[in-house]
Parts: structure tokens; sequence; C-alpha cells
């Protein structure tokens, strides 16, 4: 949940999910498509980046929740992902 000063809001159940795709694979297709060095990119190409961006931003707010904890705050600021 954001708060009224744009911060957001711990809720460890969020972060967790089953879903099978986190991003939508046309949206990652399109901005792989943005490559000007990409002439085409396979399904199987999309699916896997889809993957590689939703480990990413699971790690990359993991990190930021754990900085968050380290200074006792249940709120993630703009420090806490620097």
């Amino acid at each position: 949940m954001q708060t009224a000063s744009g911060e957001i809001e711990i809720d460890e159940g969020l972060i967790s999910h089953e879903k099978f795709n986190v991003f939508p694979l046309s949206k990652v297709k399109k901005i792989a498509q943005l490559n000007p060095d990409l002439v085409q990119i396979s399904s199987e190409a999309v699916i896997a980046l889809e993957k590689a961006a939703e480990l990413f931003l699971q790690d990359f707010t993991q990190t930021s929740i754990q900085i968050a904890k380290k200074h006792h705050r249940k709120t993630l600021q703009v420090k806490d992902m620097k």
C-alpha cells in the first residue's frame, strides 16, 4: 500500500505469488524489440526475459525490504532502493 508521501508499506504477502507470468508477454516483447540490433525474438526468449525481469524485481524488492527492516522501519523509502 502506498502512503500519502509516496512510500510503500511492507507487506510480505504481496511479494510472493504463484502466477505464471507476472508481466504481460506482449509488453515484454515490445520492450525487447526496442533494441535496434534485434530483428526477431522467439516466444521462448520472451518468456525467459519475463522470468528474468520477475526474478530481478523480486530480488530487488527483497533487498530493499531487508534494508528497511535493518533501520527498524515498516515502510520502504527511495533510499532503501539505492
